[in-house]
């Protein structure tokens, strides 16, 4: 009975030992490829930090050729830029600079080449007076937006007065004082708004019928 005993015992250790054995070599490939991934890692840090160092070198470079360019006013110099957004926004920043649309033409991203062009024309609108520069975008939501601010800004700011601009645009008289607004802006410089400019009882347009000076006294020269 004891002998029984002791054989079970060393049954039990053997399959105990077998059992610590077998899962030592189950899982030693993983143990070896763990290892092989750390010297992998080890190895690969160096080429990370050149990347790294690389790719801040591409920004401080692109950083220096867009402040170039700017200072230049030359799209071509927007071309060694790098980075794409870097390099739209160098053509925007030049195009708006001297109010050249053909730079917004240059701009990868479609939405921003069209709100390059929008910008420049708007404000030519609002400079000279006019609507006519709205006129020469591309798409029509941009062009309604951009007469709708230059008519504002010009003539009248009412919808009923706005629609009608439209309608009869340079010929619009928006004040009603018989001048046509291109007449008040260009060649009398009254307010197209104000069917009295001088403030003197007679309507801007009846003092230019007569000869008189609609900003003031005296004979219209």
């Amino acid at each position: 009975m004891l002998i029984n005993k002791k054989i079970v015992l060393l049954l039990i250790i053997f399959f105990a030992i077998a059992i610590i054995i077998f899962i030592y070599f189950y899982n030693k490939p993983d143990i070896i490829d763990n290892a092989a991934h750390k010297n992998e890692a080890e190895e690969s840090q160096p080429v990370k930090i050149e990347n790294q160092l690389t790719n801040q070198e591409k920004r401080i470079n692109d950083i220096e050729e867009f402040e170039s360019a700017k200072e230049q006013k030359d799209f071509d110099q927007c071309n060694k830029i790098k980075n794409i957004y870097t390099r739209d926004l160098c053509f925007k920043q030049i195009a708006l600079n001297l109010s050249d649309s053909s730079g917004c033409a240059y701009m990868k991203n479609k939405q921003e080449q069209q709100m390059c062009s929008f910008i420049i024309y708007k404000r030519k609108a609002l400079g000279d007076k006019e609507v006519d520069p709205c006129y020469e975008l591309k798409d029509q939501n941009l062009i309604d937006r951009c007469v709708k601010q230059a008519v504002e800004a010009n003539f009248c700011s009412t919808e009923e007065c706005f629609n009608d601009f439209l309608q009869n645009k340079k010929n619009y008289d928006s004040d009603k004082d018989g001048l046509t607004g291109n007449q008040e802006i260009h060649i009398y410089h009254t307010d197209p708004n104000n069917p009295d400019t001088d403030n003197d009882g007679h309507l801007d347009g009846e003092e230019v019928r007569n000869g008189y000076n609609p900003l003031g006294e005296g004979k219209l020269e």
